[in-house]
């Protein structure tokens, strides 16, 4: 993995159960899991997709694909114990559905940097311009919120390592 490991096994073996969290804290959660979702290989970056699952679903061994919100939804269903991914959409997830997963814990106007610096519009387009890997965008977009404490802070941007 690069600079973060995440427990081994289950990627969820914490001291605290999710329910006992702030929304800061799951959000840092989250954005570990993605991490160690990507890293594993069951998650990958994908630009202008929300989400998107092979043809195939119920095998959660499968590589889901998305943007980074799509990546924010999966890893938040994953640590909330709810269902498997497989099992809550269909093939393919839009905006409203994943606003609709996350808004309890990320406030709207998080997730719309988080897409605008995936993406690489308005203001947060450098964040895109930074990064040629879509899978390396999301992890650095992971880290920001991570070291923030639950904040994405596209002020802040991380660049590629040489």
């Amino acid at each position: 993995m690069r600079d973060y490991e995440v427990a081994t096994g289950n990627s969820f073996k914490r001291s605290m159960d999710w329910g006992d969290m702030s929304p800061a804290e799951q959000r840092v959660e989250i954005a570990k899991d993605v991490r160690w979702l990507i890293a594993r290989k069951k998650f990958s970056g994908q630009y202008m997709t929300y989400t998107q699952r092979p043809a195939v679903r119920h095998h959660p061994e499968e590589e889901c694909r998305g943007c980074a919100l799509g990546a924010l939804m999966y890893a938040a269903l994953h640590l909330s114990g709810s269902p498997w991914i497989s099992e809550v959409y269909s093939d393919n997830v839009g905006r409203t559905c994943i606003r609709t997963a996350l808004r309890d814990v990320f406030p709207g106007h998080q997730l719309g940097r988080i897409e605008a610096a995936f993406e690489g519009w308005g203001d947060c387009e450098h964040w895109r311009d930074s990064w040629d890997d879509p899978d390396d965008l999301i992890d650095a977009i992971m880290q920001n919120i991570i070291d923030h404490k639950g904040t994405f802070r596209p002020d802040i941007v991380y660049q590629r390592k040489s």
